[in-house]
């Protein structure tokens, strides 16, 4: 931003803006450069934080798998490693990999990272820094995610669901640039969405907004891990149609399946995918209906939000037209007209590496809050201040 913005933004005075951007310069922080356009006269510099001064470690896990991406001040991703995990095996072994990365990726990098943010694919309860009763993360209920990596790697940790960051991401840098309002679904092993609305993401009051995987189908019935029964990740997320093809290979009511399951392939979500786009009609008609059912539920958080774009990513936004074609049909039935009439349903452009930018910015995002940034501005840096956690889950 120029200066003049900058007074405009804080309604500071000239010297007060100058007094400030001073100390940021003093602290090899800031650097400037021209702007492209000029009203006449010399043209204005603008001022911004220095890319490369610092970076943050970004893990984004999934159920299994997890990417860490080591990102500077602007968004951009430096590098990035990633590695099979099983949560099933619980929080120790799962986060020790996070833990093995973040440690390869610093060694690799000049400098020491600032800070470290974690998207997990669970509810998280922010002010703790914990999961609260995942249902796709067995053993983890109430583990200290954050405090156990802030331990092990020496310095700030954020945690946050995994749907929130991958929104950020999209908002920031991906399929969502330009809307203010707008919705992320990831379609994965579970489903959970992410709200941004006034451009800023909505957590709710306690860290559950967005969860529309345990939003109730009508006439389902399937139990699911979180307590209740027809809950839309328990019929139509990627660990549900993985148990519906296996249970239609076994009983043969798909042929192919079958086959596919004899010759030594697992019949998951993305083999239920290949046999459909192969035209097994049985396959075809369980992604049509899991389709119309995620359409159906996504219809009430479009009539309720009613946001200008919809984004859908995770591994299940990639099993072809289908799945993402029935999505659309029901949604766009369902929901209100003056909700939908505008409504853009897009497919994420980020891929994994929404999670990771996304965590990032939120990180840094932290690190420049007030209360945060004012316990390590005088040093130049908030390297190796683990106790900085506390203060940014106490004031986010």
């Amino acid at each position: 931003m120029t200066r003049q913005e900058l007074m405009g933004v804080t309604e500071l005075t000239r010297p007060q803006v100058d007094q400030r951007l001073g100390q940021l310069r003093e602290l090899n922080l800031l650097e400037e450069s021209n702007v492209s356009a000029s009203t006449g006269g010399r043209r204005p510099r603008a001022v911004g934080i220095k890319p490369r001064t610092g970076y943050v470690l970004a893990v984004a896990m999934g159920v299994t798998g997890v990417t860490v991406g080591a990102v500077d001040l602007s968004g951009s991703i430096i590098d990035r490693r990633s590695a099979p995990i099983d949560v099933s095996s619980g929080p120790h072994d799962a986060l020790g990999v996070c833990v093995e990365l973040c440690q390869q990726l610093s060694g690799d990098i000049d400098g020491e990272p600032w800070a470290a943010g974690i998207a997990v694919p669970g509810p998280v309860d922010i002010g703790r820094g914990i999961v609260v009763s995942p249902p796709i993360l067995p053993g983890w209920d109430q583990f200290p995610i954050r405090d156990w990596i802030a331990e092990k790697l020496h310095m700030a940790v954020w945690l946050d669901n995994d749907a929130n960051a991958m929104a950020l991401g999209e908002h920031r840098y991906g399929a969502g640039r330009g809307h203010g309002n707008m919705v992320y679904v990831k379609l994965g092993s579970g489903i959970g969405s992410g709200i941004i609305m006034g451009g800023v993401l909505q957590r709710g009051d306690g860290g559950g907004a967005g969860d529309v995987g345990h939003l109730p189908v009508p006439g389902a019935s399937a139990p699911c891990p979180c307590g209740n029964v027809g809950c839309l990740e328990a019929v139509a997320g990627g660990l549900a149609l993985g148990r519906v093809a296996a249970a239609l290979a076994e009983d043969g009511r798909s042929p192919l399946l079958r086959t596919l399951a004899e010759d030594g392939a697992e019949p998951d979500a993305s083999v239920l995918t290949r046999v459909a786009e192969r035209g097994d009609p049985v396959a075809l008609e369980t992604l049509r209906l899991a389709g119309e059912q995620i359409g159906g539920v996504l219809a009430s958080v479009v009539s309720l939000l009613n946001p200008s774009q919809l984004v859908l990513g995770g591994g299940l936004s990639h099993s072809g037209d289908i799945l993402v074609s029935s999505i659309r049909k029901s949604l766009y039935a369902r929901a209100l007209p003056l909700a939908s009439r505008d409504l853009l349903v897009r497919q994420a452009a980020l891929g994994e590496a929404g999670g990771v930018l996304g965590a990032a910015e939120l990180m840094v995002e932290r690190l420049f809050s007030q209360g945060v940034l004012e316990q390590w501005i005088e040093n130049g840096t908030p390297q190796n201040r683990p106790d900085l956690t506390r203060i940014t889950a106490a004031r986010a």
